[in-house]
């Protein structure tokens, strides 16, 4: 689930949990027969892992959740194991959160789901063996959160405030969102005030623009070329 309690991913009821005669031993891939999630940097997930077994009784183990961040190929059993806990009776579920780190690599990449009969917190392995479990992968998409509605454009600066004709003066605006999708950036140049015009090109944080008359300035953040974010000087 995402922060505004949304389910991404929801493989299947688990009742009964125990004489349940569909269980899947050992290991299974999702990656094809499960769409893949779409998760962004910087945003915390909760997660839950049930267990259920064709006995009529229930043995108690552990369950591990990883995800290749740096999508490698490889999951990191420190790094990127992302949340893990005990799996008991009578609930047979672990409950856990994770934070999608700002240095993850963007793009699709696996995630794996392990549990272990008799495990702990120190046997479980996203590449081990184990005598009784199952391990099943699934695909996430690493992205960019969705930019928000209005974006924030920051406080622009502006090197003079009162200058002569055919001078330049220097503007920065460092503090406006930029780790969003769909967000883009401009600054804006008027002669009076009310009615600005694009300043052709100049889409970064910082600008230089040589003063013929009274100019105001403003920086604009747009998400989705609709909802806008000004900040004027």
């Amino acid at each position: 689930m995402d922060a505004q309690n949304n389910m991404l991913l929801n493989n299947g009821n688990p009742l009964p949990l125990i004489a349940n005669t569909n269980p899947i031993y050992v290991y299974t891939s999702f990656s094809t027969s499960v769409n893949p999630v779409n998760i962004y940097k910087d945003s915390t997930y909760s997660i839950s892992e049930t267990s259920f077994t064709q006995s009529t009784f229930f043995y108690n183990g552990y369950a591990a959740v990883y995800i290749d961040y740096n999508r490698d190929g490889v999951f990191d059993p420190l790094s990127e194991m992302v949340t893990g806990g005990v799996v008991n009776t009578p609930l047979q579920s672990m409950s856990g959160s994770f934070t999608v780190p700002s240095n993850a690599q963007f793009g699709l990449t696996g995630m794996r789901v392990v549990y272990e009969v008799f495990g702990t917190a120190s046997s479980m392995n996203p590449c081990g063996s184990y005598t009784q479990g199952e391990t099943e992968d699934y695909l996430v998409n690493i992205q960019l959160p969705p930019c928000n509605t209005p974006p924030n454009a920051g406080t622009a600066i502006i090197s003079d405030t009162v200058t002569c004709p055919g001078y330049t003066v220097f503007l920065i605006d460092t503090t406006h969102d930029v780790l969003y999708q769909n967000l883009t950036h401009n600054w804006q140049f008027s002669t009076d005030g009310i009615n600005y015009s694009d300043v052709p090109g100049a889409t970064l944080d910082t600008l230089t623009f040589t003063v013929n008359s009274n100019t105001w300035f403003r920086f604009r953040s747009t998400c989705n070329g609709g909802s806008m974010g000004i900040r004027t000087l």
